[in-house]
């Protein structure tokens, strides 16, 4: 899974949007207020991309804004976008898979199926 991180911060203030649910579905709403949908829609994994993320408790899911993410355990969202790159938003651990690939990232959290 050659998958790499990419960041996705504001070109305002620099720092990383948060994704936050509104009213009108999620939104990505970054320091300085500015507000986000998230300009590119997140793609399905395939194969055995797939199956690392079901093996850690992610399950695919789509909001009402036509976006596609896995949604995981302890509040934790991954994008997969379609040009090999993905981002996380991990709120209780903090790490946003920025250190490394999906595979590395998906390596930290407990419980992987082998």
């Amino acid at each position: 899974m050659p998958r790499t991180w990419r960041d996705p911060r504001c070109p305002d203030c620099r720092e990383r949007p948060q994704a936050t649910y509104t009213g009108s579905g999620w939104k990505f709403l970054c320091a300085c207020g500015k507000e986000f949908s998230n300009p590119e829609a997140g793609i399905e994994a395939t194969g055995v991309e797939a199956e690392c993320l079901a093996s850690k408790g992610f399950r695919l899911a789509h909001s009402d804004n036509k976006d596609t993410y896995y949604e995981g355990t302890e509040h934790r969202l991954i994008w997969l976008w379609a040009d090999g790159t993905f981002y996380v938003d991990d709120p209780f651990s903090g790490d946003n898979g920025s250190k490394g690939t999906l595979e590395e990232y998906l390596d930290r959290i407990p419980g992987r199926v082998a």
